[in-house]
């Protein structure tokens, strides 16, 4: 006996009518105030992002599940980009989610102490606009620091203890906040950092223990002690600006952009560690012995400069001795 086989439902038919009533109602007046009950926090988003905006309108026009929009609004370039932790922020905080609430007040806790272990109060808004921030774009804990200490900056004529002349102080306080400028500023004097000593400079200019100027003298007698054959480079300038000609011909004989020449690696540190063989003192290189030293390097092998003088070498053999049959 046959068993029948019932007939899958037919697919529900759009309500036009209904479809054309929520069309007009994306435009009236009291649309935003859905948006704003409907998805707690995203009306700002709405309202300055025209691809989320599209898709919460197309979605309530074509009656989609929530879980259809959230995955259309995940799709986005602004999601993908730096919206995910600001969606997360305002929807959890707008529904008052204890647990992303409880998240937000650790934060701001953090972005406090760490401020106070600089002997700095920062203002509530200050706190709680770095812990804001520091979550709506998934801030690392070096970006947080770097926040901190700009907004130390900008505060600091309101600090107690603050010199005379606030704006050379903030001026110090600046250069010395941002990590990457002391890095940068410690390569140019052949300095490699570690982040715990890169750390401790920046701390010290933001507590007034260093200046500015006390930093850089600091990286220049460092370098004196390491690198004795460019001392008077070193009291002329930085190490950098020293031994300029030096980086040109790396650049010629290696085949390299001469930014790509860092006297903090090994292999172009010989050139301030060198010592003359005859009489043993620490001497910079001559060119002639600069540029011979660089062909021992295994890139040279693969530069254009190798390959010239390897044929040049096969072209003298041939003729002294004449080709290889």
């Amino acid at each position: 006996m046959a068993v029948s086989k019932k007939n899958p439902p037919a697919p529900k038919k759009p309500n036009l009518e209904t479809r054309k009533g929520r069309r007009q109602f994306v435009k009236s007046s009291e649309w935003e105030a859905f948006v704003e009950k409907q998805y707690p926090g995203l009306l700002e988003i709405y309202r300055t992002n025209p691809a989320v905006a599209a898709i919460i309108r197309q979605g309530y026009v074509q009656e989609s599940p929530a879980a259809d929009i959230t995955k259309d609004i995940q799709a986005t370039d602004w999601y993908r980009g730096l919206g995910a932790g600001e969606y997360e922020y305002v929807t959890r905080t707008a529904v008052k989610d204890q647990a992303y609430l409880d998240t937000v007040a650790a934060r701001e806790d953090l972005v406090r102490s760490n401020a106070k272990n600089e002997g700095y109060e920062l203002t509530d808004q200050s706190i709680k606009q770095i812990a804001a921030d520091s979550l709506k774009g998934k801030w690392d804990s070096a970006k947080i620091a770097d926040a901190i200490g700009k907004s130390i900056v900008a505060g600091a004529p309101a600090q107690a203890g603050t010199p005379a002349k606030p704006e050379a102080a903030a001026t110090g306080l600046q250069a010395g906040a941002d990590a990457a400028a002391i890095r940068d500023r410690a390569k140019r004097y052949g300095l490699n950092l570690t982040d715990n000593q890169v750390e401790g400079y920046v701390q010290s200019v933001l507590k007034g223990t260093m200046s500015d100027q006390q930093v850089t003298d600091s990286f220049r007698n460092q370098a004196k002690a390491l690198y004795p054959s460019v001392a008077a480079q070193l009291d002329a300038g930085d190490l950098e600006t020293g031994v300029q000609a030096y980086k040109s011909i790396a650049s010629q004989v290696l085949g390299v952009d001469s930014s790509q020449v860092d006297f903090t690696q090994d292999k172009y540190k010989a050139l301030l560690t060198y010592k003359d063989p005859d009489n043993k003192e620490n001497r910079l290189m001559n060119a002639t012995e600069w540029g011979n030293y660089l062909r021992t390097l295994p890139e040279w092998k693969k530069t254009a400069d190798a390959q010239n003088r390897y044929q040049s070498m096969i072209d003298t053999i041939d003729r002294v001795f004449g080709k290889v049959r």
